[in-house]
């Protein structure tokens, strides 16, 4: 029994499994993993601090006519979905004029799959800001009772003078009010 079970470990590839391996030593290993597959598939699914969405993700991909570029405007850069108020909402960067006008838009969904776009969240900022050239890239997180739109933006038609922003709103639909403490993560502090 040892020399058949040690031909077969030689011909594994793997240098840590050649050593000879007891039939017990084996069984214990076995035990041990699905003990271990076991408590995590407890964790999670008993876990108050994982969502419920977050556990049964299941990959799929599809073509959302709603999303689809357009002869005078394109949209791209989707935000992470959440649900809130029983509808999935979604944000997205919409660019007009050949990518030269950049600002945020809005969707929501019963279902996930037929969206309604419901117009811009959060357009550029004022002349001469930071974000003036627009608002792109959008992240929306929910927390105590606010939403927060995390943002990048520019300003002269450069994106090389990306800087990240944040406005706040008391319900996704909006209004978005930029947060006066802007931008809340520059490329270079000593930037004005």
């Amino acid at each position: 029994m040892i020399n058949k079970l040690t031909n077969i470990t030689k011909a594994i590839p793997f240098p840590l499994l050649r050593k000879r391996i007891w039939p017990s030593e084996l069984c214990c290993a076995i035990l041990l993993l699905l003990l271990t597959v076991s408590l995590l598939s407890c964790i999670i699914e008993d876990s108050p601090e994982i969502p419920v969405e977050l556990t049964r993700v299941k990959k799929t991909t599809i073509a959302i006519e709603a999303f689809k570029a357009t002869s005078k405007f394109d949209r791209h850069d989707p935000s992470n979905i959440i649900l809130y108020d029983d509808l999935y909402w979604v944000f997205y960067t919409r660019s007009v004029r050949n990518r030269v006008e950049f600002s945020i838009h809005i969707a929501s969904s019963v279902d996930g799959y037929k969206w309604k776009e419901l117009g811009q969240a959060l357009g550029g900022g004022q002349s001469g800001h930071w974000d003036e050239s627009g608002c792109i890239a959008p992240y929306v997180v929910w927390h105590k009772g606010k939403f927060y739109l995390l943002y990048t933006g520019f300003q002269n038609g450069d994106l090389d003078t990306r800087e990240l922003g944040c406005a706040i709103a008391d319900n996704p639909r909006g209004p978005w009010k930029r947060w006066a403490g802007n931008p809340i993560l520059r490329q270079n502090p000593d930037y004005s």
